[in-house]
């Protein structure tokens, strides 16, 4: 080949490619790069858990990034062993940060969840679904203690559940020693909004020893024909299976709460009393132990005695009336509300505690409770408002704490009211107007008469059902007083 026929196929190969060059980056110029790049509202974090999440993971794989770095430009005679020191500190660090990945990703009710299944401690609410269906859902079982609710009246009632459930962890000997091997250990409360009906019943569904089940009597009431009578059987046929897949060695205490609800009448003859009067029927049935109900605890609650009836009220072995507060027991009831969590100054003296306690005579627990509420909600807003830095820091402890252990104890209440106590103290004069501008509201004013009402019909449906000297109904009770004028 001559020189000039090498020359032209050497520009016809550059034109060509050349124009190949040109085409794509033709290609290139005309591409939409924009559609695929990932636009960072879709990966910036929504919320507290994600930005937590993806900061965890950065330094995850940050971690592992550089210790690789590290470990390929270390040379030497003791490479090996210093090798070996970097890798173990990584795993380890590493394994510190999967399990806080984790426990971001974790909801703290699942993580009361875990540790209750490590206790064993079973807790669970009731869920009614489409019709024909009523179960009970797991749930963390409530973080509330027995000597938190105060009152002589509750002592009663403490002593008969603490009776029923000692004995009902020996079922099988309590069954076989019972005439008729019926064991009749169901309680009825009786106490107005706010006494701390509620409260018991969780600190007693929070006992390890027992199958906490709780059913707000209301949400089992439905429109459709003869459902809500359905639905009382289908109660304890659910708390039956959660006794029988405990393997029949706890007692499932079946709180039913608003248990009046299922007494209501309507007109004569109407279909709503015509499903009460079958309620009632199938209630006297499963009390009675008749559908082999055995392990299962009753412990109703109601603020409208009136509306149950004597055969009702016979098949419960203890009816106790709750709540009743002597001056005394409201002066102990402000107490720990207020000094358990928030700082109280050294000055106030347990003289006015009774003052106050004399002031909020006839209130329940509940109206006590609100006077803390107004301290509280006055201190705090002020407190983060003029330490917010603190403020900071202190949730964030906390924060830490609660992944940690899984809930917040008693130690972090007394870790916040030191805090607190940093800041400024309550004063016995910030209390009383707390206690007198509570007891200006036409709501708190109403909630106490409705409590001496209740305690009004409680005492007179107990006294006629003792048959002054007898008890033909059968009911175990002690002397009630009343502290009504």
């Amino acid at each position: 080949m001559s020189l000039l026929e090498m020359d032209n196929k050497m520009e016809e190969a550059l034109t060509h490619d050349n124009k190949i060059v040109f085409r794509n980056l033709k290609r290139i110029e005309d591409t939409d790069f924009d559609s695929i790049i990932q636009n960072p509202d879709d990966i910036f974090p929504e919320n507290r858990r994600e930005r937590e999440f993806f900061e965890l993971r950065s330094e995850l794989l940050r971690t592992l990034y550089e210790t690789l770095n590290r470990l390929t430009k270390i040379e030497g005679d003791n490479a090996i062993e210093e090798k070996e020191r970097i890798a173990k500190e990584t795993v380890l660090r590493g394994v510190e940060l999967r399990a806080d990945i984790h426990e971001v990703l974790t909801p703290s009710a699942t993580r009361k969840l875990r540790q209750d299944r490590r206790d064993e401690n079973e807790y669970y609410e009731g869920v009614q679904g489409a019709i024909g269906m009523f179960g009970f859902e797991r749930k963390p079982t409530p973080h509330v203690k027995l000597e938190e609710v105060i009152g002589s009246s509750f002592d009663r009632a403490k002593n008969h559940l603490m009776e029923i459930v000692e004995t009902g962890v020996y079922s099988r000997i309590m069954t076989l020693s019972a005439p008729g091997r019926k064991v009749r250990s169901n309680i009825l409360l009786i106490g107005p909004y706010g006494c701390g009906k509620t409260e018991l019943a969780r600190a007693i569904c929070a006992d390890k020893r027992v199958i906490g089940a709780s059913v707000s009597v209301a949400s089992t009431l439905t429109a459709y024909l003869h459902e809500s009578v359905n639905n009382v059987k289908r109660i304890y046929d659910a708390a039956k299976k959660l006794y029988v897949e405990g393997r029949e060695d706890k007692p499932v205490v079946l709180v039913l709460d608003e248990f009046d609800g299922w007494f209501a009448r309507g007109e004569s003859g109407s279909l709503v009393t015509t499903d009460m009067h079958q309620i009632e029927n199938i209630l006297l049935e499963v009390l009675d132990g008749m559908g082999d109900y055995n392990g299962i605890i009753t412990m109703a609650m109601t603020n409208k005695p009136t509306l149950i009836t004597g055969g009702i009220l016979r098949r419960f072995r203890y009816v106790d009336v709750v709540g009743q507060l002597i001056t005394q027991e409201r002066a102990d009831l402000l107490r720990m509300y207020l000094e358990k969590s928030l700082p109280v100054d050294s000055e106030v003296k347990e003289s006015d505690y009774k003052i106050w306690a004399e002031k909020l005579e006839y209130a329940p627990g509940d109206v006590v409770r609100k006077v803390v509420d107004e301290i509280h909600f006055k201190l705090l807003p002020e407190y983060l408002k003029t330490m917010p830095r603190e403020a900071k820091l202190v949730e964030r402890v906390l924060d830490k704490r609660e992944k940690r252990a899984g809930v917040l104890s008693d130690k972090d209440i007394a870790y916040v009211k030191n805090k607190l106590a940093d800041y400024r103290s309550i004063s016995a004069l910030e209390i009383s107007r707390a206690v007198d501008d509570l007891l200006l509201q036409p709501p708190i004013r109403k909630q106490i008469e409705t409590a001496k009402v209740v305690y009004r019909e409680a005492g007179e449906i107990l006294e006629e059902i003792s048959g002054a000297g007898t008890n033909p109904l059968g009911i175990k009770r002690e002397k009630i007083f009343l502290i009504l004028d």
